[in-house]
């Protein structure tokens, strides 16, 4: 038998008003939220998105996703 392994995972939670606004460089770094540096980022009011080569975290009104690489 084959070993199986699980080489990413994703995490989604939908929402009427999530506030994309948060998810700042700043608010991430303050609440050591990743512990890698993070690699990507992007902070718009529509929007926000972090990642670096462990995670990728995108927020925006009606969704919040987690995706884990490794």
């Amino acid at each position: 038998m084959s070993e199986k392994k699980l080489d990413s995972t994703n995490v989604v939670l939908l929402a009427k008003s999530h506030n994309p606004t948060i998810v700042s460089k700043d608010w991430i770094i303050k609440k050591e939220v990743l512990e890698e540096p993070i690699t990507n980022f992007v902070h718009t009011p529509p929007f926000s998105m972090v990642e670096n080569n462990e995670l990728n975290i995108h927020v925006d009104l009606n969704r919040m996703q987690i995706t884990v690489k490794k």
